[in-house]
C-alpha cells in the first residue's frame, strides 16, 4: 500500500453544487504526482496497459499525462497527471482505481489543487 500524502487543497474548496466558484468557468484542476517505488520497472511494465486503457476512459478529464523521468531521461520515476474534475472526491476515486495504484507500483502519491495561471498547450 502506498505511502498517502494527500495534501489540502491550496485553495478554498466549492459547497456542494457550487458550479460559480470553479476556477475559470468550468475548470477544476488537480495535479496528482507519483513517485514510484524503488526497482518498480517490471510492476510499471505489467500494469501499463491497462493503466493507458484506464486513463483512456476519462476523456478530456486527462488535461496531460506521462511519465516522470530522471535526470537523464533513462529511466521513468512516476507519473504526472493534470485532471479537470469536479472536485477532489473524484480525483481520488480516480487514483484508487488506477491500475498502477493496485499493482502497488507507487512509494508515494500526491494531490494538489491547481490554479491555471498560464498554460500554452501544444499545437496539434
Amino acid at each position: 500500500m502506498p505511502k498517502w500524502h494527500i495534501l489540502g487543497p491550496l485553495t478554498p474548496l466549492p459547497a456542494a453544487g457550487d458550479t460559480q466558484a470553479r476556477d475559470h468557468g468550468d475548470a477544476m484542476y488537480f495535479i496528482i504526482l507519483a513517485t514510484d517505488k524503488p526497482n518498480a520497472t517490471q510492476i510499471r511494465q505489467q500494469a501499463r496497459p491497462a493503466h493507458l486503457d484506464y486513463i483512456a476512459g476519462f476523456g478530456t478529464q486527462i488535461v496531460a499525462a506521462g511519465a516522470t523521468l530522471s535526470d537523464d531521461g533513462t529511466a521513468m520515476t512516476g507519473s504526472f497527471i493534470l485532471v479537470d474534475m469536479p472536485d477532489r472526491g473524484a480525483v481520488e476515486e480516480y487514483v484508487r482505481n488506477d491500475p498502477y495504484v493496485k499493482a502497488g507500483l507507487f512509494e508515494r502519491v500526491e494531490i494538489r489543487r491547481w490554479r491555471k495561471v498560464i498554460f500554452h498547450p501544444p499545437a496539434e
